[in-house]
C-alpha cells in the first residue's frame, strides 16, 4: 500500500513538472522539444525562422504599446492677433471656431534608429468663432500596427489649449521607438478636435531603420 502511494506522488510529480517547463521550450532526449515555443527550436529552418520572426513581432507590439508618449504645447499669437490677421486677408469672422491650419513636421526626418528619439511637431490656427467664447482643442497621436494597419498600437489624446481660447499653437509629441520595434513601416496619424469633434485628420508612415551587421542603417523614410 504504502510502495503504491509513493508511486502515485512520484507520477503527479513528474505531471507537474513537464506541464511546468512545457511553455519554456525545454528540449527532450533524442531532439525536439516541449511547449509552445517548439517551433522556435525546430530542426526546420522554415520553422524556426517563422516561429523567430512572430515572436520578434509580439515583443515589438507589446514594446510600442507600453511605449511612453510625451507631449507639450505652446501658443504663439493670442485670439486678437488670429482676428487681425483674418480682417487683413479680408476674411469674415466664422460663428463657429473654425481650425484654419494644422501642418505636421516629424524629427530627425528621414532616419530613425531602434531605441531612437522621435518627435511629432505640429503648426496649429484656430480661429475663434463669433457664438463661442471659449473653444476646446485637443489632438491625438496613433501608432498603428505595421501589418495590420487598422490595429492601434498606441494612442493618446491631449488638450493643446487649457485656457480654451484661440489662437496660433505649436505642439509636439516625443516618444522613444523600442529597441525591439521590427523593422516596417509604421502608420501614425494626428488628429485634431474642437469641442470633441474631429476636424483634421493628418497621416504619416513611419519605418524604424534596420541595423546592418557591418554598423550601418538602411535609410528609414517617412512618407506623407
Amino acid at each position: 500500500m504504502l510502495r503504491n502511494k509513493k508511486l502515485i506522488f512520484m507520477v503527479v510529480v513528474a505531471t507537474a513538472l513537464v506541464i511546468s517547463l512545457s511553455g519554456f521550450g525545454i528540449k527532450l532526449p533524442g531532439g525536439g522539444s516541449i511547449g509552445a515555443d517548439a517551433d522556435c527550436v525546430s530542426k526546420d529552418k522554415a520553422k524556426r525562422k517563422a516561429c523567430l520572426e512572430k515572436k520578434a513581432i509580439e515583443a515589438a507590439v507589446v514594446a510600442i504599446s507600453k511605449m511612453v508618449i510625451d507631449y507639450a504645447s505652446t501658443r504663439k499669437k493670442p485670439c486678437a492677433g488670429v482676428l487681425a490677421d483674418l480682417k487683413k486677408s479680408g476674411k469674415k469672422q466664422p460663428k463657429r471656431s473654425e481650425l484654419t491650419t494644422y501642418t505636421i513636421i516629424t524629427r530627425p526626418g528621414k532616419s530613425v534608429r531602434r531605441g531612437g528619439k522621435v518627435s511629432v511637431i505640429s503648426d496649429i490656427v484656430v480661429v475663434p468663432g463669433t457664438k463661442e467664447k471659449k473653444v476646446a482643442i485637443e489632438e491625438e497621436l496613433t501608432i498603428y500596427h505595421y501589418k495590420d494597419k487598422n490595429k492601434k498600437l498606441n494612442s493618446i489624446r491631449k488638450p493643446v489649449n487649457g485656457n480654451k481660447q484661440c489662437g496660433v499653437f505649436t505642439s509636439e509629441f516625443t516618444f522613444k521607438m523600442p529597441d525591439k520595434a521590427t523593422q516596417g513601416y509604421y502608420p501614425i496619424g494626428n488628429a485634431l478636435y474642437i469641442n470633441g469633434k474631429s476636424v483634421k485628420v493628418n497621416k504619416n508612415k513611419l519605418q524604424v531603420v534596420q541595423v546592418m551587421p557591418d554598423g550601418s542603417t538602411r535609410l528609414v523614410a517617412l512618407q506623407q
